[in-house]
This record gives C-alpha cells, structure tokens and sequence, in this order.
C-alpha cells in the first residue's frame, strides 16, 4: 500500500507548496514525515530530505526536516502511534515547526495561525492514523 500512497502524498505536499500564501503552511508535509518516521523509523530521512527539496531550497530547512526527523524518531522510540498519542505528536510537530519558523523565517505569530496549524496537524495525522489501522487490519 507504501508503494501507491507515497508518491500520492508526496505529490500533494508539492502542490500544497505551490500554492501562494503569506504564511508558510506545512501541515501535510509535517505530518507525513512523522508518520514515516514512525513506520520507516531510520529510513525516514530519504524521504524527509526529498520533502524538504520540494518545500524550502535554504540549507536551514533541509537541516531543519533531517534534525525533525531524527528528534521524532528518538519520541516514537517511547510512544507508540494511538489515538491518545496523536494530540501529543501534533503539538510536538507544531512546536518544533513554530521553532523553526521563530528562528530562521520569520519573528511573529497570531493564535489563530497556531491554531489553523494544529487542527490541520491534528486532522492529517487522524487520517494517517486510520491509514495505519486500515494496513494492519487488512495484513490479519
């Protein structure tokens, strides 16, 4: 099933970086790559550097995705990915993301960008959580 979706997704998070936005959105590429992370484990970083050459050319976001990637590894090695986990898993995504953002992109915020972020988070990685358990249900 990896073998059809992932170019699917990958494919979307292109046209989702394509789009013109004063704000810059990443929330299925956020969510993908943890969902990698935890189903590839070290593997993840292949694809998470292809997602950061779609999404940002600077050195400072293909830094970022492999330090994201290695920092959700090292979280998915103590937690599994349940419906419990999903909150924490999305507030850690937007935090790293946010601190990424605070650093090297831009210095102010509004609330509800933060929010907007984290309901989108929270939704993609509902569906790759139904994606997860549609695999596992369908490999018994």
């Amino acid at each position: 099933m990896a073998a059809i979706f992932y170019p699917i997704i990958i494919l979307m998070i292109f046209i989702e970086m394509s789009i013109y936005v004063d704000f810059p959105y990443f929330a299925l590429g956020l969510t993908f790559i943890g969902y990698l992370t935890y189903k590839e484990g070290k593997r993840a970083i292949i694809y998470s550097m292809i997602i950061a050459f779609f999404t940002d050319f600077s050195s400072y976001g293909i830094i970022f995705f492999m330090f994201y990637t290695f920092l959700l590894y090292q979280i998915y090695k103590h937690i599994n990915f349940t419906r419990i986990n999903i909150v924490i898993v999305s507030i850690l995504e937007i935090l790293l993301y946010f601190l990424y953002l605070g650093i090297f992109k831009m210095n102010t915020f509004d609330i509800l960008i933060i929010i907007k972020e984290f309901i989108f988070v929270f939704i993609y990685n509902s569906l790759f959580f139904e994606l997860e358990k549609l695999d596992a249900f369908k490999k018994k």
